[in-house]
């Protein structure tokens, strides 16, 4: 008897582990603690090795420090650098800090305006763990950072400025990974449509395209991009959503970001949410375009596979504390409201504070709208500060 209890309780323990692993987890209301004290205080005072030229990072990037290390990187212009299967742990991390905040700039073009044709990432990094980038400046590149398929990767005090497409995605099942203290301007410069500023996960149609070599599962053909924190940054003038949470990722965390959506020419609102159980929080958004939504919230396309507890995706999110502001009055009709949240991301015209029609998902009664017809649009019940 005791042999079938045990082996009965150890597939119940199994059993359990595995939902946890592909049932994302409520979100939670609580904040994010930022990692940019600790990272500045990494780079002043560890013995570091010091590079100047491109050569001399590459080597770095793979020599340095096994039992973790810091590498300084001297101010200048550097060529587009890739950062591929660097496999750390929390005990010997990787740091690449910039010399000063903006002194250090990869770049794929050197003309001072956007160069067209331009095809690199400014700063990629794949198949890596455990990597902290401070004090660095992507201009001129087709993308700005792109970190794929890895884990515990953080950017903090970093710009992106003139990027032909996204400044800042993570994507293919990058978990607990984030972006700190930054500064976002300028995107979509080549392909406006493709502009975001924050993008996260990916869309259905891109989820195969992972990187093969890596060790991160992709999650049976789902991106699962998850636990990514986005966190007192600045995001100006991008051409498509300031932040783009994509279907198959969640638990991801937007908050205290600054942003302006004054060039956003290819979307419909600042803030979009296809995924679930995200918290949006306290923060600031400004657009002057008219029938735009500040935070919009809706379903995915049909065929996506929904998450493995049955639910469907854009659900279980927490929107709190947003201040959202139209400085232009608005072509206003019966639709204008300032957070969306709708089954049919075609639905209607916008200038939403916060429009939420796809449910369970929870609007707190502390978001504010300056300029739209209201300040959100909650389903049926119309209550703010209820899971419903």
């Amino acid at each position: 008897m005791k042999k079938i209890y045990k082996t009965l309780l150890t597939s119940v323990v199994s059993i359990a582990t595995f939902l946890s692993l592909t049932t994302p987890a409520q979100a939670s209301t609580t904040t994010p603690e930022s990692p940019v004290a600790s990272i500045q205080e990494k780079c002043a005072t560890t013995p570091k090795r010091v590079v100047s030229t491109d050569e001399q990072l590459t080597e770095a990037i793979n020599t340095v420090g096994v039992n973790g290390g810091v590498i300084l990187i001297k101010n200048g212009t550097y060529s587009p650098l890739t950062i591929k299967n660097i496999k750390r742990t929390g005990y010997n991390p990787l740091y690449l800090c910039g010399e000063t905040k903006t002194g250090v700039v990869f770049k794929e073009s050197n003309e001072s305006e956007y160069t067209p044709g331009n095809t690199q990432t400014g700063i990629a990094v794949e198949c890596s763990s455990y990597v902290t980038l401070h004090n660095l400046s992507v201009r001129n590149s087709k993308k700005g950072l792109y970190v794929r398929s890895s884990t515990n990767v953080i950017a903090s005090h970093t710009t992106y400025r003139l990027i032909g497409e996204e400044a800042v995605h993570f994507g293919h099942t990058t978990q607990k990974s984030g972006l700190y203290s930054s500064n976002v301007q300028y995107t979509g410069l080549a392909t406006p449509e493709y502009g975001e500023g924050i993008y996260i996960g990916n869309h259905l149609s891109n989820w195969t395209r992972y990187p093969k070599d890596c060790a991160i599962p992709n999650n049976s053909g789902v991106d699962g991009t998850n636990n990514i924190t986005v966190q007192n940054n600045t995001i100006k003038n991008t051409a498509a959503e300031a932040v783009d949470i994509k279907e198959g990722s969640y638990n991801n965390s937007i908050v205290n970001n600054n942003i302006e959506g004054n060039l956003s020419v290819a979307a419909d609102r600042s803030i979009v949410i296809r995924s679930s159980n995200n918290i949006v929080k306290n923060n600031t958004i400004i657009t002057d375009l008219p029938n735009k939504d500040g935070i919009t919230v809706y379903a995915p396309p049909s065929n996506t596979p929904p998450p493995a507890d049955g639910t469907r995706w854009g659900t279980g999110n927490i929107i709190e504390g947003n201040n959202i502001t139209f400085s232009t009055a608005p072509e206003f009709d019966t639709n204008d409201l300032g957070i969306r949240a709708t089954f049919d991301r075609k639905q209607g015209k916008a200038n939403y504070g916060i429009n939420f029609l796809i449910y369970p998902n929870l609007v707190g009664c502390d978001n504010t709208s300056t300029g739209a017809t209201r300040t959100w649009n909650i389903g049926t019940t119309k209550t703010c500060g209820v899971m419903g």
